[in-house]
């Protein structure tokens, strides 16, 4: 009997704790999504202040793959440096030869692979000052992210045409 009640003890402590790390372990997932949603928005409100070097050191980290919107071609930045000065030229470009403004974000499609790596597909679109669209009205970017001991880093970015 005395072991009986012991058990019983047992069961009714360890219970909760169960069921306590199974309602944990299934809100994790939507938390590192708004983790990368957050990491997402602050690269965008950076991207339309043409932020090169903030982006250069917060958001992206070389070596990085890249592939443009208008080549089939992929290549490898591999510094910081060198990431910097090809965004620099790219808003630099965007401004000057395309009228661009900004950025606006039409959402993210989130997949995880586990907690550190994440595969996103933003919708977007390129805007000028008057608020006519800049190419296609339904851009696609994907983006490869790991989490770091700093946060979450973008490794690999690859304009689409969809």
């Amino acid at each position: 009997m005395r072991m009986k009640s012991v058990i019983l003890v047992l069961f009714s402590m360890l219970m909760p704790l169960a069921v306590q790390g199974e309602e944990q372990a299934a809100k994790k997932p939507r938390v590192l999504k708004r983790e990368v949603i957050a990491h997402m928005n602050k690269y965008m409100s950076l991207a339309n202040q043409a932020d090169a070097e903030t982006i250069a050191e917060d958001i992206y980290q070389a070596p990085l793959l890249m592939k443009s919107f208008d080549s089939t071609e992929h290549d490898v930045t591999l510094s910081k440096e060198e990431f910097q000065g090809q965004f620099t030229a790219h808003f630099r470009n965007l401004r000057e030869n395309l009228g661009w403004d900004h950025f606006e974000v039409k959402g993210y499609d989130i997949t995880l692979s586990g907690s550190e790596i994440a595969f996103v597909k933003m919708h977007f679109v390129w805007v000028k000052a008057d608020g006519s669209l800049i190419g296609s009205k339904d851009r696609v970017a994907c983006y490869v992210l790991i989490k770091k001991g700093h946060g979450w880093r973008t490794t690999a970015v690859m304009g689409s045409d969809l």
